[in-house]
């Protein structure tokens, strides 16, 4: 479900004042909100760092075969979502590697 003003960037861009009112802010369709953590540095940054490059190119690639399977996609969109589908698959593949010598 999209909210108004998504593509504009509106959602991301709201003052401190009106998002600590309303809560945590939303990334674009995204029906959970964007979490922010403490800072942290050296192995736990890394860990943390990884683990979310991890998860958003899972997103992406759930993303990314939705749309191919939907069959709405012109011939030379599909092409392009295949491409990037690809490209998106191999960071994950090196990012779950690089997670996994953490």
């Amino acid at each position: 479900m999209a909210r108004a003003g998504c593509g504009r960037g509106r959602a991301l861009h709201r003052s401190a004042a009106r998002s600590a009112r309303r809560g945590a802010p939303r990334a674009c369709g995204d029906p959970y909100p964007l979490r922010v953590q403490p800072p942290a540095d050296g192995a736990a940054f890394d860990r943390g760092y990884v683990d979310a490059q991890v998860s958003a190119h899972q997103y992406a690639l759930q993303n990314l075969d939705r749309m191919i399977a939907s069959g709405t996609l012109s011939p030379e969109v599909l092409g392009l979502m295949r491409t990037m589908r690809a490209a998106v698959a191999s960071h994950l593949q090196m990012a779950t590697q690089l997670r996994g010598s953490l």
